[in-house]
Order: C-alpha cells, then structure tokens, then sequence
C-alpha cells in the first residue's frame, strides 16, 4: 500500500534526526497493530527524552496523557508474546540497552497515569564484549517480542519500552530515553506478587553506572543494566552480559571480575567492569576459573531522584507525525 506523501516525509524526517527512533506499534499475536492503535501517542515524537529523571514524563512520554482515552487496550494471556515495532521500521542504531516494564492500574488503564509501582518483564543488554567495544543486541533490530510472565495477576497494565542511548552519556544527563506504553489487559489466574519494584520518577536517578557511561575510552569486560532485576528471576532468554567471555583477537586479555552494584547520588563510580586500553597489555592471562566466575549482571540501586528538570520536547505535529494518530 502506497503510504500518504505526509507519512513519506515523516520518514525521512526521522531517519534523518541522527538515527531518532519511537516505538508507536504494538506487536500482538504476530500482527504488528496500527501505529498508537494500543500504545499511547505523545508530544515528543522521535526526539529523545533528557535530563528528566524527576519528572512524571518519565513514565509514559511527554504529553502521553492527553491520548489515554483514545487509545485502545488489548487483551492477552499471562504467558503469551508480544512486542514493540519502531516507526517505519527503523533500526537502532544507537548502542544502549533495552527494557521493558509492567505497571498495573487500579481500573481501567485508560484513566492511569502510571503513577504506581513498575516492575520489569524483559531486558536486552550486551550481546558481546569485543575489542571494537561492546555489541548491543538491540542494534539493527526493529522489532522486539516478550512473553508477559505466566505469573503475571489478571488485570490491565501499561507496558513500557524504553531504549537507552549511550552514545553521548559519558557526561551527565545526556543519555538519550526513547520509550512509549502500550495499553493491555491481561488474563490470569496467577496469584503471585510481581517484585522488586520501582516507580516512575525514581527508578533512575542518572548517576547509575549503566546510565552515566563511558563508552568511548574504556575495554568493558561486563555492564549493569540500570533499574531493578528481571521479575520472575531468569524467567526469559534474554541476551544479556550473562556467559559472554569473548577475548579480544589481537592478544590483549580482559578480566573478569564480579558485578555488583555501587551506583550512588552524586558518585561517579561505575560497577561495570573497565580496563583502560592502554594498560591492558600488562594484565596476566585469566584462568578458566576466572571466565567461569563472570557473575551475571545486577540490577542497579534505586536512590532518590535528584533536583533535575524536565526536559520537553518538540511536538510530533511539527515533524509530520500527528498524522500516525487514530481517530
């Protein structure tokens, strides 16, 4: 089907905004749905989210409120796939990690702010460590699927996915937010208790050691997805840092030592393993035993939020977008 002159130039807008992305498709029972048919349009359009760790747009996306209403929610069982498609395709080509989050409304979803608990369903972190830096699963993928967990409570949730650029986040609050919610309904018997949680502002405080991030200077042997761990525990097949030990092919040897978090408020220390590229030439060579002791990676500490602005963003409507909205 030929796509409207607006949507073309729409599409070229965004692919050339420096790789900009959004996530307006939901993907369900192997049908990628119409764009903000089942995921809440906002005002931010493909630009990223800023320096916001406070603020309530956080949650769902600048203006994402003004479109609860007419956006439809679909219905899904507990154990069932589904996912997220960019717009018109486009890949990601920004390195980051990738998440997604579940946060159930007291009624009906169409009225919720999200401003209750969040607990985390899937993550798509490092696929390799290599010694052209890390490789990012979600890079040249436009398309991501998730199984909601059959522990999953009955009830309708927002489902967040976010993707975090790090390509300019070796200086504070420049790391690049691009994520949208979707609207479902989710049908179950189970009566466990999703956890560990977070809420939205307060899940980042942006001094996380997978949030401020120096991806330029350093070898990485490990990273620490920001946020909470994964509910239920290793529940998915996600590609994480988890088992990767891939040694550099020019001789030069990593280390592999144990991940934990030690993010704080106003500290710069990271927990992601680092080795400086110019001493890694005098490291001994590692054991097996020392790749078979790579610890999997941790979810970042929650600490308050610190004074930070809210970063607003250009309308959709000025970049041809608006268009993509349902009736």
């Amino acid at each position: 089907m030929k796509l409207p002159s607006a949507l073309v130039l729409a599409a070229v807008a965004s692919h050339g905004a420096s790789a900009h992305y959004f996530f307006p498709q939901l993907i369900a029972d192997g049908v990628t749905t119409e764009y903000f048919e089942y995921v809440r349009e906002d005002t931010q359009g493909y630009m990223p989210y800023k320096n916001g760790y406070e603020g309530n747009d956080l949650r769902c996306n600048v203006g994402s409120d003004e479109f609860a209403l007419q956006t439809k929610t679909y219905t899904v069982s507990a154990g069932a796939t589904i996912g997220f498609a960019t717009d018109f395709g486009a890949q990601i080509e920004h390195p980051g990690p990738l998440q997604v989050y579940l946060s159930r409304a007291p009624a009906n979803v169409s009225y919720y702010d999200g401003s209750g608990e969040w607990f985390k369903i899937y993550e798509l972190g490092p696929a390799a460590f290599t010694n052209n830096g890390i490789e990012w699963g979600a890079t040249g993928k436009s398309q991501f699927t998730f199984a909601i967990p059959p522990e999953t409570p009955a009830g309708q949730y927002l489902v967040r996915i976010e993707q975090i650029a790090l390509h300019g986040a070796l200086q504070y609050g420049e790391a690049e937010f691009y994520f949208n919610c979707a609207q479902i309904e989710v049908i179950s018997e189970s009566t466990s208790t999703p956890g560990p949680t977070v809420s939205f502002p307060g899940a980042y405080t942006g001094y996380e050691p997978g949030i401020l991030f120096d991806m330029y200077s350093k070898l990485y042997v490990n990273y620490t997805m920001p946020g909470p761990l994964v509910w239920p525990a290793k529940s998915s097949s996600n590609i994480t840092a988890e088992g990767v030990a891939n040694l550099p092919s020019d001789g030069t040897v990593w280390s592999y030592p144990a991940v934990t978090s030690t993010s704080k408020v106003g500290s710069l220390t990271s927990s992601s393993s680092l080795i400086p590229s110019a001493q890694t030439s005098s490291l001994p060579t590692p054991s097996t035993s020392v790749l078979d002791s790579m610890a999997e990676p941790t979810g970042s500490s929650v600490p308050s939020a610190t004074g930070l602005s809210k970063h607003q963003g250009p309308h959709r409507e000025a970049h041809g977008h608006k268009s993509h909205c349902r009736a």
